[in-house]
């Protein structure tokens, strides 16, 4: 199989920050506070990574106050006894040995007693975390960008609501692993993060705070929640916790409680304490938790790459049916090229029903895997092909992706207003596509200056006019497959193409028609009965593609009567098959000339009015003017709109700015769609599945590789696949 899912465990070695440099803003100087409890093997690697932060430290005056709290404990005392006495690198670095065992809080109140006394600022640091260049001059830097931050966290693998990547498959990432996947998705937070409480792991303590709140309280023993009652307490007074977005330290996680033993015990009874004295504490965290911010960062987590440096690319094919129009086709067309082009680029999904897949053969279709609408996974891009008519439409798509993308067709639902019926609030439901879209694009220059002059399309929207495909050949199938040749003899019948909707004007059209030639046979496609003896009506949608094929190479003409289009597949259509089209005269069918050029053009026949239309024709049948219609139109066709389609994704990927705070704005407008905020919009979609969560899934798509390749084979598994392949992905 050559796509797999994206594994973080593969993510490229971390570009090395630069350090960032302390503010010199006349903020005090900062101690360092390390409590070491057992575990000598964690002193040596603190201690390197602490060297290859001297520059930094000296520049903010730091000094580093390990305190020894396991006396007892002769490897953990050699250890750090070789430290103090020997050159480390380390800047001003002093041990401070209990007398006796203290537990966590004991020994931070120590060192925090020593910085409170000398007037300086506190960063307090697990001995099982592993800091890295630029943290904390920038958590420093965070503290005093605004006069009522107190507290500053930095973002970690594993320190709960400083995580990132917040699933839990990367807690456990080595250090290098880890701060590679923060980097990545580091660059789209803002600098700072105001969060109803820091985490002890590491922890910068502004001078103002220690002097007026004092020390810990001791009332938590040994440690849980000491953080967060002090934190609490200043809190009262104004002062904000944040979290500095652009640093990072990793965290092993547990280490120190894990040697003492009773985690639980500390945990249950410290958590009681903490909402006796502190009621607000478990209501804003779970807020907190609950916050468009939180689900946006597991969105995030989609821009990593897997171990062949793919992305997860969606095509939404949600609201396609079991049928055929022009809009199926195109969206099936342009997924067929641009998977067949750019499958060593991105992981490509196709978000369809079952039903729909197979009528299309979607699930045929090599290294594009089909995914019900309701799956939770997520994507770095999401597309959709065709404007949204109802809310959940929007909604699903805001929370499927960092990036969306929107192919807009027409604006004929929302200047026909006996279309927008039953859609509720068309004209918001579209402002808010264009309002949190990261690109749109068009399929003509007429429905792009149609969707601007009826939408303020913001300053910032990356939007371009991708026409479908211009060349004939592509709007007619193979002869070895069809039996149909490229050009029969002219037939008798005139085709005239519409379905039940009024702007098409069918029924119109074929009363006129039939009336100026009662001897000529009108094929009514998309009619469902008329009184005139030689009309035969052919319901849409229903036909094969093969029916519709032959309909149009026998045709002697084939009429497009519609008022109002956004592409217009079947004019391309009748010239693919050589035949001379009638289309109203409007915007749309000039651009379509224009495109083609001579002498298919000529083949074009505008008229402005039903009975000019009947006129015409009651005259005789036009003749197709020129040689047969192979090789003309634009030479690339479907692949020319695969490659804008890709150009788009790529600016859209490569946008300097963070997206984080655009990918917030857009949770909220889908939650305000769905109809629910808070705690409960969080569980629309339900639990959002990292692509590592997903590892069990290549199981399943390496079988479907195998199987496609064997089509015999396939043809026998496929009602099978569907069910295998949501067991074995978990969805």
């Amino acid at each position: 199989m050559e796509a797999v899912i994206p594994d973080q465990t593969a993510t490229a070695t971390p570009r090395t920050a630069a350090p960032a440099a302390c503010p010199d803003d006349g903020a005090p100087p900062v101690d360092i506070i390390i409590p070491f409890y057992r575990r000598a093997d964690l002193v040596a690697p603190l201690m390197e990574a602490l060297s290859r932060m001297s520059a930094e430290i000296a520049a903010c005056r730091g000094r580093v106050i390990v305190i020894n709290d396991s006396p007892d404990d002769p490897a953990l005392s050699a250890a750090l006894e070789d430290v103090e006495h020997r050159a480390t690198g380390v800047p001003a670095l002093s041990v401070r040995t209990n007398d006796r065992n203290l537990g966590f809080v004991g020994s931070v109140n120590h060192g925090l007693a020593a910085a409170r006394d000398a007037g300086h600022d506190a960063l307090l640091l697990n001995s099982d975390t592993r800091p890295s260049p630029g943290a904390f001059a920038e958590m420093r830097r965070v503290a005093y960008a605004d006069a009522m931050t107190g507290f500053v966290s930095p973002r970690s693998n594993n320190a709960t609501l400083c995580t990132l990547p917040p699933q839990a498959e990367y807690h456990q990432q080595s250090p290098a692993a880890a701060e590679a996947a923060f980097r990545r998705l580091a660059r789209h937070l803002p600098p700072v993060r105001y969060v109803p409480t820091a985490v002890g792991f590491c922890l910068y303590i502004k001078q103002a705070v220690l002097a007026e709140f004092g020390l810990f309280s001791t009332d938590y023993g040994r440690g849980y929640n000491e953080e967060n009652e002090y934190i609490c307490r200043a809190n009262r007074c104004g002062y904000r916790a944040v979290l500095a977005n652009h640093a990072f330290v990793w965290h092993e996680g547990e280490a120190s409680f894990a040697a003492t033993g009773g985690k639980a015990m500390l945990e249950t009874g410290n958590a009681a304490r903490l909402d006796a004295a502190c009621p607000e504490y478990r209501p804003s965290v779970e807020a907190y938790f609950a916050s468009p911010e939180v689900e946006a960062e597991a969105l995030l987590t989609a821009l990593l790459p897997d171990s062949d440096g793919r992305l997860d690319l969606a095509f939404d094919f949600s609201s396609v049916g079991p049928s055929h129009n022009g809009t199926y086709e195109a969206a099936k067309a342009l997924l067929s090229v641009f998977a067949a082009r750019y499958q060593a680029d991105y992981n490509i999904f196709v978000l369809a029903t079952a039903e729909a897949a197979r009528f299309h053969g979607l699930d045929r279709l090599e290294r594009v895997y089909v995914l019900p609408p309701d799956c939770n996974r997520r994507f770095a891009v999401a597309l959709r092909i065709g404007q949204p008519f109802e809310p959940q439409v929007v909604v699903r798509m805001g929370r499927w992706a960092v990036f969306t993308i929107w192919f807009m067709l027409d604006t004929i639902a929302w200047d026909c207003q006996y279309l927008a019926l039953g859609h509720g609030d068309l004209t918001g439901l579209w402002r808010t596509v264009f309002d949190h879209a990261d690109a749109v694009l068009f399929n003509s220059r007429f429905t792009e200056a149609q969707f601007a002059a009826r939408f303020d399309l913001p300053a910032g929207l990356i939007r371009l006019a991708s026409p479908h495909s211009y060349r004939l050949a592509d709007y007619r199938p193979d002869p070895a497959a069809t039996g149909i040749a490229p050009a029969v003899p002219v037939g008798r019948h005139v085709l005239v193409i519409g379905n039940h909707f009024q702007h098409k004007y069918l029924k119109p059209t074929v009363d006129a028609l039939s009336r100026a030639m009662p001897d000529r046979t009108l094929y009514a496609l998309g009619l469902d009965a008329h009184p005139a003896r030689r009309v035969v009506c052919q319901r849409a949608g229903e036909l094969s593609e093969a029916t519709m094929d032959r309909l149009f190479a026998e045709a002697a003409l084939v009429v497009f009567p519609s008022h109002y289009e956004g592409f217009g597949f079947p004019t391309l259509k009748a010239l693919a098959y050589g035949k001379p089209v009638m289309v109203r005269d409007m915007p749309l069918a000039r651009e379509i000339r224009d495109r083609l050029g001579e002498p298919v053009a000529a083949n074009v026949h505008l008229y402005r009015t039903t009975a000019a239309l009947a006129t015409r024709l009651a005259a005789g049948l036009p003749a197709w003017q020129g040689g047969p219609p192979d090789g003309v139109g634009e030479g690339d066709g479907w692949e020319r709109a695969a490659d804008e389609l890709a150009d788009v994704v790529t600016r859209v990927l490569a946008r300097p700015e963070p997206a984080l705070p655009r990918l917030v704005r857009r949770l909220l407008a889908v939650r305000a769609l769905a109809g629910t905020g808070g705690a409960e919009s969080a569980q629309l979609s339900g639990p959002v599945l990292s692509p590592l969560g997903l590892a069990a899934g290549r199981r399943a798509e390496q079988l479907q590789a195998w199987a496609q390749r064997r089509p015999r084979l396939m043809r026998l598994v496929r009602p099978l696949w569907r069910p295998l392949w949501r067991r074995l992905s978990g969805l």
